[in-house]
């Protein structure tokens, strides 16, 4: 037996004398859990710790909705609860009020099989006992409300609970925790690549979740038979595998990167949610002010299905604005989160738009009735006229740099540098580039950008697809006069830094403080607004659009 193995002994007799607390020892064991190679193997694997109100919440959205479907609740009325974020245990108190929903609910909860195919030290498993248990005594109690006899039914059964890992000190870890809170060594844990099909003596799973780890890899080691390798990550096949092996009317929840949500190479990912559910809710987080597991900067989207019951369906899309929270907000914040359905306007086609508000959905069906911005692109070739070339790049903040030139960079020497990341694009003849530098750097474009793409990475592909109206003579001028009142504001807010990476040594880069630009930026946004014809509405929502980080 390992060191590892001896101290997850340790810690379950420490918590089973009271030595520690039940909630201490889970988070030991959730380290311990980690420990193959160290630590930072582990993650470097992809694999970080599951946050327990994730966790939680997702079970809860999946039991329930399970439990509530027995009841007799309908697909309208249960994704109108999951949309609004209605307190799950609420509902079903009082579809519990009626002997026979109750019957039902009871005898279903105590059939649910629960998998997590990549299940690390338990988290989710651990949750999703939790939230057995929880339902059955609100049942319990129901029943006892209701004055009816107490009958001998089934009860929740650790057995109910089945995981896969590949990692031994994992599986020790989850077989530990599960024990210290089921009272029981019955829950089926395996080691078993979440790649390859289930074993055949496993009943398929009524809820699924999890956390696959996000490890990119050649679409080569992808397995043949499954349509995602394109995606370049084994969270993408595992997920994938996961959605075939589901039971007709399982519930799945997984969390994934960003790119799940609008890469073209997850497209497949997403298509396979809509061949297999009748239902998927998309809630998307960033990394900034502050994340949603302690530690890990990995932007994130989740998706939740209901698995279809027959072939034929048409999938009902729901998605949620990107949140971005500062560390004071984190707690209750899943609790905040709200859906709309996802709106039928595919300006960047494939992509789940991350929006949450009516207005926003008017917004994006306004834009698609404009032409994209590609017109006004020039096609790369030898003879360009370099005063009409724009500069951009990403920033590590809330705002994109679009500027009429390269921000300079110094090596320790003093010797100039090309900046990394630094990406260019022409303008056609006919039209002045400050038109197309004052519209990019809009708050409207980083609402669409925000939307539309990974937060990290700005491609030409999102560039091309903005909308811009056909301007008039007087509206060309206006954005003109403002572009290069931007450009201005630019210099004036640019400071020299000096920072140290390991890889390159001490460099001296050049920073802008664009909050200070804010007072020539509403005024473009406003002028868009009258070349989008936009209502009044719409344009307090572009002014408004996450201004507390943008000031």
């Amino acid at each position: 037996m390992s060191a590892t193995f001896d101290r997850i002994a340790a810690t379950l007799a420490d918590a089973r004398t009271a030595r520690v607390t039940e909630q201490e020892a889970l988070r030991a064991l959730a380290e311990l859990g980690e420990a193959r190679s160290g630590q930072g193997a582990r993650r470097a694997d992809g694999a970080f710790f599951t946050a327990d109100d994730v966790a939680a919440w997702l079970t809860r959205r999946a039991i329930s909705a399970q439990v509530l479907t027995a009841g007799g609740a309908t697909d309208t009325e249960l994704e109108a609860a999951l949309a609004r974020g209605r307190d799950l245990h609420r509902v079903v108190r009082i579809g519990a009020t009626g002997a026979d929903a109750r019957g039902a609910m009871r005898a279903r909860l105590a059939t649910l099989v629960v998998r997590d195919p990549t299940c690390g030290a338990g988290a989710f498993l651990v949750a999703a006992w939790r939230e057995l248990v929880q339902l059955e005594r609100l049942l319990d109690d129901a029943a006892r409300a209701a004055g009816a006899a107490q009958l001998e039914l089934p009860r929740v059964d650790a057995a109910q609970l089945t995981g896969f890992d590949l990692d031994a000190d994992a599986l020790a870890a989850c077989r530990a925790s599960l024990e210290l809170v089921t009272r029981s060594t019955a829950a089926d844990i395996r080691c078993h690549d979440a790649l390859d099909p289930p074993p055949t003596d496993l009943r398929a799973p009524d809820v699924l979740v999890g956390n696959p780890p996000y490890v990119r890899a050649t679409p080569a080691a992808c397995p043949v038979d499954l349509r995602s390798n394109g995606a370049g990550n084994r969270a993408a096949w595992i997920v994938e595998r996961a959605l075939l092996a589901a039971a007709p009317g399982a519930r799945c929840a997984f969390v994934l990167p960003v790119a799940a949500a609008c890469s073209g190479q997850w497209e497949e990912l997403r298509a396979q949610w809509s061949r297999r559910c009748q239902s998927v809710f998309a809630s998307h987080f960033d990394t900034i002010p502050a994340t949603l597991f302690p530690g890990v900067v990995q932007r994130l989207t989740i998706l939740e299905g209901a698995v279809a019951t027959t072939p034929e369906h048409a999938p009902r899309w729901y998605t949620t604005r990107y949140h971005r929270w500062t560390r004071a907000e984190r707690p209750g914040l899943l609790e905040r989160v709200r859906f709309i359905a996802l709106p039928e306007v595919e300006l960047v086609p494939g992509s789940i738009a991350k929006v949450g508000e009516p207005v926003e959905v008017g917004l994006l069906e306004r834009l698609a009735t404009h032409p994209p911005m590609s017109r006004l692109f020039a096609a790369p070739g030898r003879d360009v006229d370099l005063r009409r070339r724009i500069h951009y790049k990403r920033r590590w903040s809330y705002f994109l740099l679009f500027a009429d030139f390269v921000p300079p960079v110094w090596n320790e020497d003093g010797s100039e540098r090309a900046p990394t990341e630094c990406k260019s694009v022409d303008v056609v003849a006919g039209v002045d580039p400050r038109v197309v530098l004052a519209t990019f750097s809009s708050s409207l474009f980083w609402w669409y950008f925000s939307a539309f793409t990974d937060n990290r990475n700005v491609n030409r592909r999102e560039l091309e697809r903005f909308p811009l109206p056909v301007l008039t003579a007087d509206q060309h001028d206006e954005l003109a006069h403002l572009g290069g009142e931007l450009m201005t504001a630019l210099r004036a807010c640019a400071e020299v830094r000096s920072c140290t990476y390991r890889s390159i040594g001490t460099i001296r880069n050049t920073y802008f403080r664009q909050g200070a630009t804010r007072p020539v930026l509403d005024r473009i946004d406003a002028a868009l607004a009258r070349a989008f014809d936009m209502s009044a509405e719409e344009l307090a929502f572009v002014l408004g659009f996450e201004r507390r980080f943008r000031s």
